[in-house]
């Protein structure tokens, strides 16, 4: 069993999840060098947008970017896909822009057709597994630990039945450590966000149903509190560390990004820290009580 220094965050979501996220990509990585990780991943929802960002937040910081990102389906749990080398990312990739332009109603089809060449998948639902194992990529690919589809065990997430799924199916195990924020200035930026996506104020969406307060699984654990929380599954353990012993570190997947004029004169980070400021101004005199 692999020590907590060696255990990934392996689902973490940023704000380049629309209108789902509240961290930055900085953020996230502050917060797993703090944590004592050493390799950590985003799984924004349908979308590498913050890879640049993502990559060069982590080197600063000493630690290994995962390329990986959550693939909604309709009326199922996501599939969460990491590139383990530039074979992944380029399928991911393709994946993904087949996806945004129409190609690709079916991304369980998709993959079942065409494999995983390169990645490493993961699903919690019964019959996106069931297809995922049908196709001819289970049958056909080269024996590697990747080639059949993981069962996600999530932190925050009861483990039982997705335990007994996967003995069921004869499918491996996977733990993922994860969440989407740190605080409750995130839960109250997502709450925000939550409101601007349904497009009611604030206090509407307290009485509805469309909105729940975080619970467990919103809050990324420690990497010792992880290994606790999965320690009747040191399958899925020993999986996640070797997953991200595996996966190449998302910089070698691109040349470095155009660099952009300053804007007025301000540095990054004061450009930034104005047009947050005032994007909340105009979003909270929008959708304010």
């Amino acid at each position: 069993m692999c020590q907590p220094v060696d255990f990934p965050l392996l689902s973490v979501r940023s704000y380049f999840s629309l209108m789902s996220g509240a961290l930055s990509p900085a953020t996230v990585c502050n917060y797993a060098a703090r944590s004592g990780y050493r390799a950590l991943a985003l799984t924004d929802a349908d979308n590498l947008y913050a890879l640049p960002e993502f990559a060069d937040a982590a080197a600063e910081r000493g630690l290994k970017a995962i390329a990986a990102c959550s693939m909604r389906l309709d009326g199922a749990p996501p599939v969460r896909l990491w590139c383990m080398n530039k074979r992944g990312y380029r399928r991911l990739c393709a994946l993904l822009t087949m996806r945004a332009f129409g190609g690709c109603p079916d991304v369980v089809a998709e993959l079942a057709r065409g494999g995983w060449d390169g990645l490493s998948l993961a699903a919690t639902d019964r019959d996106t597994l069931g297809r995922l194992c049908a196709g001819p990529w289970c049958s056909s690919a080269p024996d590697s630990p990747y080639r059949l589809p993981f069962v996600a065990l999530d932190s925050g997430m009861p483990c039982t039945d997705r335990a007994r799924l996967a003995k069921a199916l004869g499918l491996p195990l996977l733990a993922v450590a994860g969440g989407s924020i740190l605080d409750q200035d995130d839960a109250d930026r997502l709450r925000l966000l939550h409101a601007i996506d349904r497009r009611v104020t604030l206090s509407a969406l307290a009485s509805s149903d469309a909105w729940h307060e975080p619970g467990p699984a919103d809050y990324p654990p420690s990497p010792e509190r992880a290994l606790a929380l999965f320690s009747a599954y040191p399958d899925a353990v020993t999986a996640a560390c070797r997953l991200a012993q595996d996966a190449s570190d998302a910089a070698a997947f691109f040349s470095s990004p155009p660099a952009f004029p300053a804007w007025q004169g301000k540095t990054e980070h004061e450009t930034f820290a104005a047009l947050r400021s005032d994007c909340e101004a105009g979003v909270l005199r929008r959708y304010g009580p």
